[in-house]
């Protein structure tokens, strides 16, 4: 189709869905270094070299910082390589970098819509918009990073298209 543009180019996710994810990323790997600190001091039974631990920190807060940056950089590959798309029969989302696997529901089988916020969707303003089959979970798909507004216009829009598809179904068209 000449001068087709996709949902996700007309409604695009927020850059900050970057941010998240990292962050997201960010907060286990610091957990997992103050574990693993802990853990280390723990074991050390009073015969604790503060040299040591503290070279051990210094190696542990660089490999975490070393994550950081990768995760960051594939976050970024994933926005761009982020696609949904609202076509005539069904939702198709694919968020993969290094495969093109999609995923998609088709209107007449969507069972259920709604809006989502984690701590880091409140703090950066995002919402997701997850979409339930009624045949299966593994139909199921969700449109991460939207504005609140965006995701409210997402699902009107979805809605209409149900409705449509409903429609359709009851009049016998395909």
């Amino acid at each position: 189709m000449q001068g087709y543009i996709p949902t996700c180019k007309q409604i695009p996710p927020e850059k900050r869905v970057v941010i998240k994810r990292t962050a997201q990323f960010a907060s286990v790997s610091l957990t997992l270094l103050g574990t693993a600190v802990l853990y280390g001091i723990s074991e050390a039974g009073g015969k604790l070299d503060m040299y040591k631990v503290f070279n051990v920190m210094i190696a542990f807060a660089g490999l975490v910082l070393f994550l950081v940056t990768l995760n960051f950089l594939y976050n970024l590959l994933r926005l761009r390589s982020y696609y949904y798309d609202l076509g005539e029969r069904g939702i198709v989302v694919s968020d993969d970098v290094f495969y093109s696997k999609r995923k998609g529901v088709s209107y007449d089988m969507i069972k259920d819509l709604h809006l989502s916020m984690d701590f880091f969707d409140s703090v950066l303003g995002l919402c997701s918009l997850h979409i339930e089959s009624s045949i299966d979970r593994k139909y199921d798909v969700t449109i991460v990073g939207l504005s609140e507004s965006n995701a409210k216009l997402l699902k009107e829009m979805i809605l209409e298209k149900v409705k449509e598809a409903k429609k359709n179904e009851a009049r016998g068209e395909v």
